[in-house]
């Protein structure tokens, strides 16, 4: 659980070589995240790769991501986290519509009007499969729907974490930012 969220963390920093070192020194091939979902380490290697600008890198961790999530799917057809780790993959990949609709099957497996702890984190993935499927206004459109939902957004993840760069400097992105950044405590109402 501690090694995605350092490399989360050194993303967030722009180190990607600090994120490298960090997946390095952890010989785990599939790890738990703070939300009780797993992610494969080829996954983290191409998050990282693609972060720091290295398609070749990227390309080649996604797709051996996108083998291993195909098996953990077949294993686990009823479990919308593998699949959405698939699409993710896919998404990276280009694979863009196939990407889009296993975002959306995932999401449709626990809704958020069923399931108010799996289907917001769901949801923001979907918006990042948008994102990465090159359909920016779909993504927007689904993190602004996430702004008044309890645990789904995160403004340090969405502010600087590199997974979100498409969307820097649009006027509604950046505004939804404004809304999500944290009170320092010496401002709060008492």
């Amino acid at each position: 659980m501690v090694t995605p969220l350092k490399v989360q963390c050194a993303l967030a920093d722009r180190n990607f070589a600090a994120a490298e070192k960090i997946l390095d020194s952890d010989p785990t091939e599939e790890f738990s995240t703070v939300d009780g979902r797993f992610t494969s380490r080829d996954e983290l290697k191409g998050w990282i790769a693609r972060s720091a600008g290295d398609e070749i890198a990227a390309k080649q961790a996604y797709e051996n991501a996108r083998q291993y999530y195909e098996s953990q799917v077949q294993k686990w057809p009823d479990d919308p986290f593998p699949l959405m780790s698939l699409a993710t993959c896919q998404a990276a990949l280009g694979q863009h519509e196939e990407a889009i609709a296993d975002a959306r099957k995932a999401v449709a497996m626990r809704p958020l009007s069923e399931d108010a702890e799996s289907g917001p984190p769901l949801l923001v993935d979907l918006a990042q499969v948008y994102l990465w499927a090159g359909e920016d206004k779909l993504a927007l459109k689904q993190l602004l729907a996430l702004e008044n939902t309890p645990c789904a957004l995160n403004y340090g993840f969405l502010r600087k974490v590199p997974t979100w760069d498409a969307l820097r400097g649009n006027p509604e992105f950046e505004q939804l930012l404004s809304r999500l950044k944290p009170i320092p405590v010496e401002n709060r109402p008492q």
